[in-house]
């Protein structure tokens, strides 16, 4: 059922234009989607099983430092050229503790 949860966020993201050549949405949107379908504590599984639902291409899951980069294109923020960067991070329980989403530098 969780994972049925998960493809239908994906499916809502691709329908909100993540993948659209313009930029669409702000990254408090990107925020708040994540919070969302991703609240702290997540599984690793779940997090992996949203970012390949969503189709977005993300780095292994690194250890030991216990993080998974994502990096985004076209930027999400409106008027702003740019690329931006998911950042999960995992405890040792492999759990979501943290997230970030930034703009990386030009």
């Amino acid at each position: 059922m969780k994972r049925l949860a998960l493809a239908y966020a994906a499916v809502c993201l691709v329908g909100m234009g993540w993948f659209e050549k313009k930029p669409v949405m702000v990254l408090d949107e990107v925020d708040a989607r994540i919070r969302a379908v991703l609240p702290l504590g997540s599984s690793l599984d779940d997090v992996m099983a949203f970012l390949d639902a969503s189709g977005l291409s993300h780095a292994a899951y690194l250890q030991p430092e216990r993080v998974i980069y994502v990096p985004l294109r076209p930027a999400l923020k409106r008027d702003a050229p740019g690329n931006f960067e998911l950042q999960f991070w995992f405890g040792s329980d492999d759990r979501l503790i943290h997230y970030t989403v930034r703009e990386l530098a030009q």
